[in-house]
């Protein structure tokens, strides 16, 4: 599998943790879970400090939680990846 691609599960599995969706296997899914836990603490604060809907990074309210993922996945992508670093 390429960087690229590894990548782009991982921002995906960050993103649906952050709008409250479960995931797809196992209590994180697999990408997100095979990174250290001080990454894991940072995302569980930004998800524990809104309300709802809004997006962590830019307070923007959504209706529906796939609304969410996908701004977050499209939008905020270099932001997700910028927690790893």
């Amino acid at each position: 599998m390429g960087v690229a691609n590894e990548r782009d599960k991982l921002v995906k599995s960050v993103a649906r943790y952050i709008a409250g969706l479960k995931p797809k296997r196992g209590i994180y899914s697999y990408y997100f879970g095979r990174y250290r836990n001080a990454v894991i603490d940072k995302v569980i604060k930004l998800r524990d400090g809104i309300r709802g809907l809004k997006c962590p990074f830019c307070g923007r309210v959504f209706r529906r939680r796939g609304s969410l993922v996908t701004h977050i996945i499209y939008v905020h992508y270099h932001d997700v990846l910028s927690l790893f670093d």
